[in-house]
């Protein structure tokens, strides 16, 4: 079995356990239950958690461009709920060699997403849901983005370089950040 089939099968296995959880604690009562001992087990297991989360970002975008207020809405809460659950998997990770850096890396990227999604996305789905929003409204969601996005790319470049280190300090091959949509 090579690398890439590796680290294939891990994200799967990653993602269908995280799938078929039930009555998830809540966040500040996990504590972490794992162990993985395999660095790039550890690396599938933050990689499809931001993944996950990622679709749920982009699917308010896509309700939003497609003008279904309802949809919006309904996405809306759903992203906040996979963000919640993506923090709480995060934070159960245990330490990889002692070390929480690239963990903790990618739960600063969650928790500015869930941040969001109570301050900017919230005043985003406010105004999308509007059936004509005035263009200053408008200006203003511009603006949100934006700004959201000068964070995201600043945090998403801290991820990178944690993510490259962590694949040094453990002597394996990741797969290209270039690879890898968040």
């Amino acid at each position: 079995m090579n690398l890439k089939s590796v680290v294939i099968l891990s994200i799967t296995i990653v993602i269908f356990m995280t799938g078929c959880k039930e009555n998830t604690p809540k966040i500040e009562e996990q504590k972490p239950t794992k162990t993985i001992t395999d660095p790039l087990v550890y690396d599938a297991t933050i990689i499809a958690e931001l993944t996950h989360v990622n679709h749920g970002l982009s699917a308010i975008l896509d309700q939003i461009s497609a003008s279904d207020s309802l949809g919006i809405l309904a996405q809306h809460q759903e992203t906040k709920v996979l963000l919640d659950k993506g923090i709480q998997e995060l934070r159960a990770l245990p330490p990889l060699n002692d070390n929480t850096t690239y963990r903790d890396a990618a739960l600063k990227i969650m928790q500015f997403h869930r941040d969001a999604m109570d301050n900017q996305y919230k005043r985003i789905v406010e105004i999308s849901v509007k059936k004509k929003p005035s263009s200053r409204e408008e200006e203003e969601r511009e603006t949100l983005y934006e700004q959201m996005e000068n964070v995201e790319e600043n945090l998403d470049e801290r991820f990178f370089k944690v993510r490259d280190q962590f694949g040094k300090q453990n002597s394996i091959q990741l797969p290209e950040s270039g690879d890898l949509k968040l």
